[in-house]
């Protein structure tokens, strides 16, 4: 699989031999879309893919690389995107080339590269190399193009519009060809983020082929094609595998991260660098757990106080142009984004307002749904003796319930306000109270018991569709310390330490039931099997110890664990987290290169010089495909 992360599911063919190149001699010289809103996507996506390529440099400065968002800066200052409408030729001597601009915008890049027109392509490669003023010719015809649009800071800044670079790259064309057949411009669960992707090498041009149902098929291949790059020290240069063909299609619909800002406040920025890195890793899911019982940071037009009184400040809220652009910015990458309002748990700050502009106290539980706290609350008991009923667990559920149905209902009137055009189905945490009051039809139901509890299966056998985020393993932070007084966190109920990215990698949501992997796997008949109501999985970043500054070395290498497992779900016994361990450590520092600040796992050394760092029974299990590792191997 190369550098591959995650790896591909399907088939994969990978040539040994590399073709240099530079990214400003990249062309997208075919875009098939049948939608307008889709060719747009595609077009700040193709930006997104050349920009990742610039930052391969390794002069590229660490500071420009944030969130990509001067495209869309372009489009809030520019909506209409004027065109140019004034046509120009240019012919080369010999009538070698031909060059047509006509309606190009700004930033465009799929409008300047079909223009471009050919003539006698006969012996063109002999020519260049053997005709010193044809080869200049040539690279003339390149700066001419890249000058045909204004170009972006990125492109701008980048060392390799600078720097000399060897004249077997800078000859080297790369053309992209796009075809997208469907019309979808939002992430649901069931959208199909499949592609087919081939590249291929004849001469003097290479050419890579991606053919997706969906746009955000299409994404996924563009990110394939760019871990298909690598920079050559040597040429000053790009490197791209000369021949390919993959297949791919993920394993799970659902493949998230929850954040927590409620706990801690995260700049917009920090979060669209997490669905930054998110989107490298095809990671499709952010779980916004926006309020906590610590803050309420959302602005609500219909409730503002409950912010004003809420959030830790005027600066740490986020408003409603900023939840806009953030939802954008992540459906851009192939991430859908789940909102949570925390309630009837973990309520807090923000939910005073009533009381203090005299309308009345509500009752407030900062720890999960407890009914020692809703017990001796005189609101609640006050309210069931009015009604004749007893303060009992009985009627505490019955008033849970209540609360639920109303929430559901509101939820229902809102989908209908906002013209939604689908049922939205709401996603809840797992508890005894959904065991027993919630359907199975109307809602999702994330687990959060540990690994091998029994209770798991309880939730397959009621028909419930489910996401797993076992904390034992997949809460990021692991246990941390005292964080009030001589409180204990949830994380430090827990003995487990902070889990390695192997730990993340070897947990597979198949494996969490007590039903065998060939059970539960997906039935190729087309069969109705306990797989199809296993939708993915979400690793947890609960803040307690976390914020805006330690957000990315907490996160990432785990995440891309977590990333491959819900892609590839890689088989136990065939392909266990020891032998990723080098293609992780090339995909490490390909984040790193893109600006994550992913934590390291090992020296450079053992990077640079693969399996010197194991022990001869190590690098055995390692090599030996068909040997399962041992328990003595992995250690």
């Amino acid at each position: 699989y190369g550098s591959m992360w995650p790896k591909p599911r399907g088939d994969v063919t990978l040539a040994r031999e590399t073709t240099p190149f530079l990214p400003q001699n990249i062309r997208f010289t075919k875009v098939s879309a049948n939608n307008p809103q889709v060719e747009e996507m595609l077009q700040e996506q193709a930006h997104y893919f050349q920009r990742n390529l610039h930052f391969m440099h390794p002069d590229y400065r660490q500071r420009e690389k944030g969130p990509f968002t001067e495209y869309q800066e372009e489009q809030y200052r520019n909506p209409n995107r004027e065109y140019n409408e004034e046509k120009m030729h240019r012919e080369y001597r010999g009538d070698l080339y031909k060059y047509e601009y006509e309606s190009v915008a700004d930033f465009d890049l799929f409008e300047l590269s079909s223009k471009v027109r050919r003539q006698n392509p006969e012996s063109q490669s002999q020519s260049q190399s053997n005709n010193p003023r044809l080869r200049f010719d040539f690279q003339f015809r390149n700066q001419e193009q890249r000058r045909g649009r204004e170009q972006m800071r990125y492109e701008r800044i980048s060392p390799f519009n600078k720097q000399q670079a060897s004249p077997v790259a800078e000859k080297q064309n790369f053309e992209v060809e796009v075809t997208v057949t469907g019309p979808e411009t939002q992430l649901r669960i069931d959208t199909d983020e499949s592609y087919d992707l081939a590249v291929q090498t004849v001469g003097d041009t290479t050419t890579a082929t991606i053919i997706a149902s969906t746009y955000y098929g299409a994404r996924n291949a563009l990110e394939s094609l760019s871990q298909l790059i690598a920079y050559n020290e040597l040429s000053n240069s790009l490197q791209v595998i000369k021949t390919a063909k993959i297949s791919d299609a993920p394993a799970f619909k659902y493949r998230g991260l929850m954040l927590d800002t409620g706990r801690n406040f995260y700049p917009k920025e920090e979060i669209m660098s997490l669905l930054d890195t998110m989107s490298t890793n095809k990671l499709n899911t952010f779980h916004w757990h926006i309020s906590d019982a610590a803050s309420f940071p959302l602005y609500s037009q219909r409730q503002p106080q409950m912010s004003y009184y809420g959030s830790y400040g005027p600066s740490k809220v986020y408003y409603p142009q900023d939840i806009r652009e953030i939802v954008e910015y992540a459906n851009q990458r192939g991430i859908r984004v789940i909102p949570e309002i925390d309630t009837p748990a973990h309520a807090g700050a923000g939910w005073n307002f009533g009381e203090q502009e005299g309308k009345g106290k509500m009752v407030l539980c900062n720890d999960p749904t407890s009914f020692k706290c809703w017990s001796n609350s005189p609101e609640i008991t006050n309210f069931l003796t009015q009604q004749s009923r007893e303060v009992n667990s009985r009627e505490l559920f019955e008033l849970w319930n209540t609360f639920q149905q109303t929430a559901f209902a509101k939820l229902s009137e809102s989908v209908v306000e906002t013209g939604v055009s689908k049922q939205v189905t709401p996603i809840v945490y797992s508890s005894s109270f959904v065991k027993n009051y919630i359907d199975p039809k109307e809602y999702t139901v994330q687990i959060t018991e540990e690994v091998n509890s029994t209770e798991t299966d309880q939730y397959i056998e009621k028909g419930y569709k489910v996401i797993f985020s076992n904390p034992d393993v997949w809460s990021l932070e692991g246990p941390a310390p005292s964080w009030v007084s001589q409180a204990k966190t949830y994380s430090q109920q827990r003995e487990a330490p902070r889990p390695h990215w192997k730990q993340v990698y070897d947990n597979s949501p198949f494996d969490m039931t007590s039903l065998s992997r060939s059970e539960i796997r997906p039935d190729q008949s087309g069969q109705v099997t306990p797989s199809d109501q296993i939708l993915g999985g979400e690793a947890l970043i609960n803040s307690y110890e976390t914020d805006a500054e330690s957000l990315q070395t907490t996160v990432w290498p785990r995440g891309a664990a977590l990333a491959e497992r819900l892609w590839a779900d890689p088989i136990p016994t065939r392909f266990q987290a020891d032998r990723a361990e080098n293609r992780m450590a090339a995909h490490r520092e390909r984040m790193v290169n893109r600006g994550t600040r992913a934590e390291t796992f090992q020296p450079e050394y053992c990077f640079q010089n693969q399996n010197s760092c194991y022990t001869q029974a190590e690098y055995e299990s390692r090599t030996n495909k068909n040997q399962p590792l041992t328990q003595a191997t992995q250690a």
